[in-house]
């Protein structure tokens, strides 16, 4: 497994919004073909500020599989909207060094 790491701004305004429709959304990337876990946890020092972790079976599932299906446009049409910035995403090997 991977994990994709998406740094993610939002309008601080909108936060109550954000989460309660990324509540439901998760749901898109868990029923994904590859998709296994999904955590969303707020920054302490940097309000609007997001980091989403997602465990993928590969790289591929997530930015070729996902990227491309009705699921990630469902996804990216529920919650697209709120960020202020383009996310920042990296890839990690589940293995710890």
């Amino acid at each position: 497994m991977i994990y994709e790491h998406a740094h993610i701004t939002i309008d601080t305004d909108k936060r109550t919004d954000f989460e309660e429709t990324f509540a439901w959304a998760k749901k898109y990337l868990l029923d994904a073909n590859g998709g296994k876990t999904v955590e969303l946890v707020r920054s302490i020092d940097h309000p609007g500020h997001y980091l989403l972790r997602v465990g993928w079976d590969s790289v591929e599932d997530h930015t070729v599989v996902f990227a491309s299906s009705t699921n990630g446009k469902l996804l990216a049409a529920a919650i697209g909207d709120f960020f202020t910035e383009t996310p920042y995403v990296v890839h990690f090997e589940e293995t710890v060094v």
